[in-house]
């Protein structure tokens, strides 16, 4: 940072603390807290601060050398004020070389003091390396040589890290403005592609037509949802089914729809929804398909004996009064689904409760075998009781 973006009243204060050429860090910290206040950046006030205090070392340094005699530009070893031949390594002391010498000291340290300041580091580091192939040709085993050109070496890195850090913010900050627009495009149009989504499967279709109502419902089935199915049928049924209409017009708008509520009739009746299942089978059977019909009550027995619901399974099978033989199997069959769930009290009381189906029998000998006692007793041997 050049001295003349230093304000003044910050400037003063700066030179005040380096009068005695050390700066504490107590002495730093107000100096810095001055800067943030009169909206300057820390960072920058920092780097500055530590080229000043180098500057003064160098100072420092150069009136100690002059009070103790000359310096070998080549070793850095002392030499005598009235000697031109260094007795450490032998070389011929000459003007030139030290004034060479020390002109490469001035613009590494300038250099330096622009590399920690942040200022134009591209120009300071095609300085530096100029420079340092000089001092590493002619001037190389001088320690001082060696330690100035290792301290620009590491500054040289550091400055370069930050160079290419700020780039990096500078592009960001010159893009903000696109990199907002292409993020609120993306946003955008996913959120549009989101709602075209949820339109489409919100979007009902047209279930008064049959091919479109069959389609409709059996997509529904296949994922599970029942409910929705069911209500394609209700919407189809009461735009084309006509109670007052003939046996043939109700069974040719039936069979439009008949695979699929074949279908959603079996998926209810699955599901525990038997009554429902059961009216679709209904509506089955007054399109003539009474095969379909045969199956799904068929799958409405079975499913109420699986749940325990006899007394709607036994109407399902519509016996007759002499129909002895077959009730009584469908009594066992009851049975047997009461003994492997532990039922035993219920199927006692079921027992005595349907033996009353066999009083016929008990006013025909020729049913002596079917009469209430004998069946009783007959169906509580086989509940082993």
């Amino acid at each position: 940072m050049a001295k003349q973006l230093i304000p003044e009243e910050l400037d003063q204060l700066i030179q005040e603390y380096l009068t005695d050429g050390v700066l504490t860090d107590k002495e730093r910290q107000v100096i810095l807290k001055k800067a943030e206040s009169l909206g300057l950046d820390r960072d920058e006030i920092d780097l500055y601060l530590d080229a000043q205090v180098q500057k003064i070392d160098q100072a420092t340094d150069a009136a100690v050398r002059k009070q103790k005699g000359k310096q070998c530009p080549y070793c850095g070893g002392s030499v005598p004020l009235l000697t031109d031949k260094c007795p450490h390594c032998g070389e011929n002391i000459t003007a030139e070389a030290s004034s060479e010498l020390q002109e490469i000291f001035d613009n590494l340290e300038d250099a330096l003091v622009n590399l920690k300041s942040g200022k134009d580091v591209h120009a300071s580091k095609a300085t530096v390396e100029r420079f340092a192939r000089k001092a590493k040709m002619y001037f190389g085993n001088n320690p001082r040589v060696q330690k100035l050109l290792d301290e620009i070496k590491e500054e040289t890195e550091r400055a370069e890290k930050k160079v290419e850090k700020r780039a990096r913010v500078e592009t960001f900050k010159k893009h903000a403005v696109l990199y907002t627009i292409i993020i609120i495009a993306v946003i955008g149009l996913i959120g549009w592609g989101i709602y075209r989504g949820v339109e489409t499967m919100t979007k009902e279709p047209d279930v008064t037509d049959p091919a479109i109502c069959q389609k409709a419902m059996t997509d529904a089935i296949e994922r599970g949802d029942l409910k929705k199915a069911s209500l394609y049928l209700d919407r189809f049924l009461e735009a084309n089914y006509i109670e007052e209409a003939t046996y043939e017009e109700r069974s040719d708008v039936l069979k439009g729809v008949q695979s699929s509520m074949f279908d959603l009739g079996m998926a209810l009746i699955k599901n525990g929804d038997v009554t429902k299942g059961l009216s679709i089978k209904e509506m089955i059977d007054a399109s003539g398909t009474f095969d379909q019909g045969e199956l799904l009550e068929k799958a409405a027995f079975e499913k109420y004996m699986e749940m325990g619901d006899y007394e709607n399974a036994e109407q399902l099978r519509h016996f007759w009064s002499y129909d002895f033989k077959e009730y009584f199997d469908f009594l066992c069959k009851c049975i047997d689904r009461m003994k492997e769930k532990g039922e035993i009290d219920k199927a006692k009381s079921f027992i005595i409760k349907k033996v009353g189906f066999f009083s016929e029998a008990d006013k025909k000998d020729e049913y002596a075998e079917w009469r209430q006692e004998n069946v009783k007793q007959r169906l509580l041997d086989y509940l082993n009781l």
